[in-house]
């Protein structure tokens, strides 16, 4: 496994600090548990932290929440602040979450979760080009 892979691989770790009882609510979160929940990527990038020499797979991990407009979560990090890494993990993270079937929604089709995350890149929260990118790839 490669680097990035690991970093995908590791981008939830922080969901251990969070109960079950959020991470398998079958219903819309409150505002309170939704807050519970965005703590995740914390706990990642404190949990990375403690490994020597995970500086890049934290940061690539933990930032997936983040978005181009300094908008997203946990540092409210911009374009400028997002390497091409982070960006990837964004829409990947996005891709997943919208295709995948949860206690609480049926997965989308790859054709539909394409033109949110296009959606997403015109209102400059996610990276255009990876957008495009993912499209082709995940085909």
């Amino acid at each position: 496994m490669d680097i990035v892979g690991l970093a995908g691989a590791l981008h939830d770790i922080g969901k251990m600090a969070v109960g079950n009882e959020i991470l398998e609510k079958p219903d819309k979160l409150t505002d309170e548990e939704f807050d519970k929940m965005k703590n995740h990527v914390g706990y990642t990038y404190l949990i990375l932290s403690q490994v020597d020499g995970f500086e890049d797979i934290r940061d690539w991990a933990a930032l997936h929440h983040e978005k181009l407009n300094g908008k997203g979560y946990p540092f409210g990090k911009t374009a400028d602040e997002l390497n091409e890494q982070e960006r990837i993990m964004a829409c990947v993270d996005i891709y997943q979450a919208l295709t995948e079937e949860r206690p609480y929604k049926k997965g989308m089709s790859h054709e539909k979760t394409c033109d949110i995350l296009d959606e997403m890149a015109e209102k400059g929260f996610v990276d255009a080009d990876i957008s495009r990118k993912m499209r082709d790839c995940f085909h």
